[in-house]
Parts: C-alpha cells; structure tokens; sequence
C-alpha cells in the first residue's frame, strides 16, 4: 500500500523524486521508533535573574536556552519577533481555529520553521525545533504532530531559498489544505490535514510520549492510499 505525496509545488520541488514517491504509508515521520536511550531533558527557567525581572521566564529545554544565550540579546529580540509573527500570521491565514492540533496550529509550526530555516539555517532551525518539542508532559501525538509539521516547513524553506517571509506563508498555506501537514482528529488521533476539515480537528488525547523529542509510534487516521494527497515523504529528525 502506498501514498502519494500532495502536490504542493513548494514540496514538490523539495522532493528528488517528484511530486509523488511510493513509500508505505507506515514510513512516515510519526512511526519511527525513539531511541532507547534517549533521557528526558531537564527543564530550565529562562531568562535568569536579573533578565527574567523584565521579560519575565519561560519554562524551556537546556538546549533551547543554550542556543537563544548564543543570539546574545538583540538576535534574542528579533528571535521572539520572529516566533510572535508566526503565531500572527497564522491567526490571519486560519483564523478562528483555536492555536492547538488544528490547521492554525499546522501551519504556525511550518511556517515559524520554515522562517527559522531563512534567518539560522537549516540546521539550527532543525536542532532547536526538535529541542523545543522535548518537554515532559507533551501528548505524545501532539508531539508527533508539532515534530512533523515543523519538517515540512524546513522542507518548503529549503526547497525555496530565495522566497521572502510573505512568499514562504504562502507556500506553507499551500501546504495545509494539500495534505502536506498533519492535524489531530475528531478521535484525538493524527491525520493529513486535508482528510479534516478546518474547524473539525480534535484534540490530542493520549498520555504523554515516554521519550519527548522523537515521534511516536502512532499513524494517522482517515483518507485513502490511493488518493494522491497527504505527505509522507519525509524523513524522521525534525522538530
């Protein structure tokens, strides 16, 4: 049983084998087993005192604050920017939608990494996107979910090198009715985003994953293996 992936032109292009790759549908980024030895990470507060007086703190992975510490202060300021503008952006693009296991939410992770991609390069974007879906106490399909669409968006970032932030929505927004995302369905479990319609996601039922960070072994629900959309072309280690 195969899938085709959707034909998206910004994922099309992303893909050495065109716009359609027979790979079983169980190949997906979601069905890969987590490393055994994989630990938990340590969560931290950030910014430290005295920093956290003015912005107030955030409960973030060492990782993540590792890397924003890189950025210095200003870079820290237009990384925030950055992130405040997907969540607006999605808002704009699916509006009254919820932030969470919906279409909005597909789309704000691709997008806010698919913009990652464009100002840190692919493999920062990739290693703080994956860090920043380590927290313990994540659903494990929410996490699946959040991991998976943040790939797409490097994907379409990577694919289009020379697109401007509005061309790059565009392209993402491509993306979600093209079954190129996933969402959270009616029965809390993942399926592409374009086998739900907007406004008829769920939410993400599950315990949370015992190894935050990589996707758990779960497939989504819904749509036809035959039907030419949904992706399933990507290969596992995003965020």
């Amino acid at each position: 049983m195969t899938r085709c992936r959707a034909s998206s032109p910004a994922l099309a292009a992303a893909s050495p084998e065109g716009s359609c790759e027979n790979r079983p549908l169980g190949a997906s980024p979601w069905t890969r087993s987590s490393p055994s030895t994989r630990s938990r990470p340590t969560p931290v507060s950030y910014p430290p005192f005295p920093l956290n007086l003015i912005s107030g703190s955030q409960t973030i992975t060492k990782t993540e604050a590792e890397m924003l510490d890189e950025l210095g202060l200003l870079g820290q300021k237009d990384f925030y920017d950055l992130r405040g503008s997907a969540y607006d952006t999605a808002d704009e693009r699916f509006p009254d939608q919820g932030t969470e296991d919906g279409h909005n939410d597909a789309f704000r992770h691709a997008y806010w990494n698919a913009r990652m991609v464009q100002e840190y390069g692919a493999d920062w974007a990739a290693r703080f996107g994956t860090a920043h879906q380590s927290l313990p106490g994540n659903s494990a399909d929410r996490e699946a979910m959040d991991l998976y669409n943040n790939e797409v968006g490097r994907q379409v970032a990577i694919a289009n090198p020379d697109a401007s932030p509005e061309e790059l929505a565009d392209l993402v927004e491509q993306a979600v009715p093209g079954g190129d995302t996933v969402v959270i369905d009616q029965g809390g479990e993942l399926a592409y985003s374009n086998d739900v319609p907007p406004g008829g996601t769920g939410e993400a039922d599950d315990p949370p994953t015992e190894n935050p960070g990589a996707a758990p072994g779960s497939q989504p629900s819904g749509g036809s293996d035959t039907s030419g959309t949904g992706s399933s072309g990507y290969e596992s280690g995003g965020s």
